[in-house]
């Protein structure tokens, strides 16, 4: 099954294609995509997203020092603090392999 990689970075710019965003892909895959600047299409793409049951908006902590995992409604919104949908195991093979590839393969 084909699937996207969306991102829109301040609501102004707008990312869509199948290229995992890590330097190994964009170096060895064959991938596409489509960088759009356009507030417009930006917003209108955040309203098209469900992101109560499909997706999360990332964001930094208060104190600038993590990320935070945003998914719901403005009026129930739920928001973690380690990646959601990760157990505790693939977060340790996530840390393991942090430390020995390289940052640009993650």
């Amino acid at each position: 099954m084909l699937h996207a990689k969306i991102l829109v970075v301040d609501r102004t710019k707008v990312f869509v294609g199948s290229l995992n965003i890590d330097g190994r892909s964009e170096r060895y895959n064959t991938e596409i995509g489509m960088s759009i600047d356009s507030a417009e299409i930006a917003g209108e793409l955040l309203d098209m997203l469900d992101f109560g049951n499909s997706s999360y908006r990332l964001r930094l902590t208060q104190d600038h020092e993590g990320v935070e995992w945003v998914s719901g409604a403005e009026d129930s919104l739920a928001v973690f603090t380690q990646e959601p949908e990760a157990d505790r195991w693939t977060r340790f093979k996530a840390h393991v392999l942090g430390r020995l590839l390289p940052e640009d393969w993650l």
